[in-house]
């Protein structure tokens, strides 16, 4: 079944045997791993989550925190409904000025357009003959530009955003365009991202950010190169929800424990769905955040880390406002806004046109995902299964 963009809701039997023949079984409880339920079971991600067999190993556990973070990604682009663009940028501008000391002249300050920048119906003819030819002759532009250049388009983006790793790897391949890209996903975390790009920015900056508004907000603004980079758009939010540890829903949680100018601590700030009556902690590592979290057993979580938690004994607020949407965004360098805003919708039109592309063929998504070790390594680190033994959790 497809919405009239074309992305998928649940999959037909067809597509869900591609998928398991790229990454191996699932297992649904009382479900079982016939292709046809488990289209309909794990795809349908609006009815329920999906969880593994004790048996399950590691590989499949990663490759299922995988799978689930990029199709929950795409299922919430802006574009599925362009009504929502003007109504998340209203959202962002809102949660700026509810941060301590910013103003409504700081947030507009940061914006690329003045008016949210509306993207063409054309870009999701993504079979269209013409629109291939189009974004072929953009790329050809983009690389002949940056040969002038003598350098890449660096672009930084956490591993906690796979679907976009996705998208930059495809715009690379030279199956596809072949565009000069140079992506840069070290870093586990948005925070350390926007740390590490700032604070290298002075040598060799990157020419896009794809993070979330928060860590930008919050840790950026340390950085004297916080204001060499703007707001181009808001790509597509993703959940974050408070969550306790099951034995523990009884007894009255003292502590909560918040990643420092991350996502969580945006949300701690603002109030929203935070239980009454706590202590809030802010470990500045992630490293030192996961194994502390079972001394208290309450958390702000994003995901993958809040699917790895449900799965092994933790459950979410029953209270719905413990819900809190997540902006991810994309951010230019300035020399884009000074000299090169022409040749920037370019770039963002191939962008998302590659990103309806990747949306529409998930197995083929998922491949280039898959057949990376360094990514899934990098991966594994956003999800806590490294740094702690999920079995201690329980």
């Amino acid at each position: 079944m497809k919405n009239q963009k074309g992305i998928y809701y649940s999959l037909p039997s067809k597509l869900a045997k591609e998928i398991l023949a790229v990454m191996g079984d699932l297992w649904v409880p009382g479900v079982g791993t016939g292709a046809k339920l488990l289209a309909e079971h794990i795809f349908n991600l609006e009815e329920e989550d999906f969880v593994f067999s004790e048996d399950s190993n590691e590989n499949n556990l990663i490759n299922a925190l995988l799978l689930k973070k990029i199709v929950e990604d795409f299922k919430y682009f802006v574009g599925n409904n362009k009504s929502n663009i003007k109504r998340i940028k209203d959202v962002n501008k809102s949660r700026y000025l509810a941060l301590p000391g910013r103003t409504e002249h700081d947030f507009n300050n940061q914006l690329l357009f003045e008016e949210p920048y509306i993207f063409d119906d054309a870009l999701f003819d993504y079979f269209s003959i013409e629109l291939q030819q189009k974004n072929k002759k953009c790329a050809i532009e983009l690389n002949r530009e940056f040969k002038i250049r003598k350098k890449p388009i660096k672009i930084s983006c956490s591993p906690i955003e796979p679907s976009h790793i996705a998208v930059l790897t495809s715009l690379k391949s030279n199956q596809r365009y072949g565009l000069n890209i140079k992506i840069d996903y070290s870093s586990i975390t948005g925070v350390y991202q926007i740390s590490n790009a700032l604070s290298s920015a002075e040598k060799d900056p990157p020419d896009f950010l794809i993070t979330a508004n928060p860590a930008f907000n919050l840790k950026g603004s340390h950085f004297e190169r916080f204001k060499d980079y703007y707001l181009v758009m808001e790509l597509h939010t993703e959940r974050q929800v408070v969550m306790f540890r099951k034995n523990i829903l009884k007894k009255k949680p003292k502590e909560l424990y918040v990643f420092k100018e991350s996502s969580a601590h945006e949300q701690q700030i603002l109030g929203i769905g935070i239980p009454d009556n706590v202590q809030v902690i802010l470990p500045n590592y992630f490293e030192d955040l996961v194994p502390l979290i079972k001394e208290t057993g309450i958390m702000i979580a994003w995901e993958p880390l809040a699917s790895f938690l449900k799965n092994h004994g933790w459950r979410e607020a029953d209270d719905s406002l413990s819900q809190y949407p997540i902006l991810i965004s994309l951010y230019c360098y300035k020399d884009w806004k000074k000299s090169d805003l022409i040749l920037l919708k370019k770039f963002l039109n191939l962008y998302i046109s590659e990103w309806i592309f990747c949306m529409n063929n998930i197995p083929y998504t998922m491949r280039l995902l898959l057949i990376n070790e360094k990514f899934k390594r990098s991966f594994k680190g956003c999800t806590g299964i490294e740094i702690h033994d999920p079995l201690k959790f329980v």
